[in-house]
């Protein structure tokens, strides 16, 4: 069973065979807890609560998690590293508090842990990892294994009202803009 911190503005229901055990993401208010719940995860942990750290870890058994998907940075950097477990993987893909403090390669080899940045414009020198990427992501939204979380559909024309509900956080799952509306 994988466990997961995942940001609530991207989830999809992946297959099952991945089913997220617990996540801690920005579901500040109750609602955006339900939501992580009805994905599939067992527990969803608010990490603006004091000693949500405590918490993963009591609901990991002290086993911390298999992975994280970080996209806060700051003092949440810090703190999600606490929570992951022998041979996790920390994935980082944004940091809208600013970058955390540097980690020592000594940390992640006690804990046979790996960290992996990703920043889109890097691929765009590797047409062919972006296309198969799209590839096996397009197969499995086909087949429906993997159905994406859809908040609103909104014409192209209001995209600033989409920016404004994610800005605001008034959505769980994805906005699409629909040019032809």
């Amino acid at each position: 069973m994988a466990q997961q911190v995942a940001s609530d503005q991207s989830l999809c229901n992946w297959p099952r065979s991945w089913e997220p055990a617990w996540s801690s993401a920005p579901p500040v208010r109750k609602r955006k807890r339900d939501f992580v719940r009805s994905l599939g995860a067992h527990a969803a942990i608010d990490y603006n609560v004091p000693g949500w750290v405590d918490e993963v870890l009591r609901v990991t058994e002290g086993r911390g998690v298999d992975v994280i998907l970080e996209s806060i940075g700051g003092d949440v950097f810090e703190r999600n590293f606490a929570c992951l477990g022998k041979f996790g993987r920390h994935i980082i893909f944004g940091s809208t508090r600013g970058p955390g403090q540097p980690v020592p390669p000594s940390q992640l080899m006690a804990k046979a842990q790996a960290m992996i940045g990703i920043y889109l414009p890097v691929y765009f020198a590797r047409p062919d990892l972006i296309r198969e990427g799209l590839q096996d992501m397009v197969e499995k939204f086909v087949s429906g294994s993997v159905l994406a979380q859809v908040a609103s559909v909104l014409p192209l024309s209001h995209v600033s009202e989409a920016h404004r509900l994610l800005e605001e956080r008034k959505v769980s799952g994805v906005i699409v803009l629909d040019p032809a509306s």
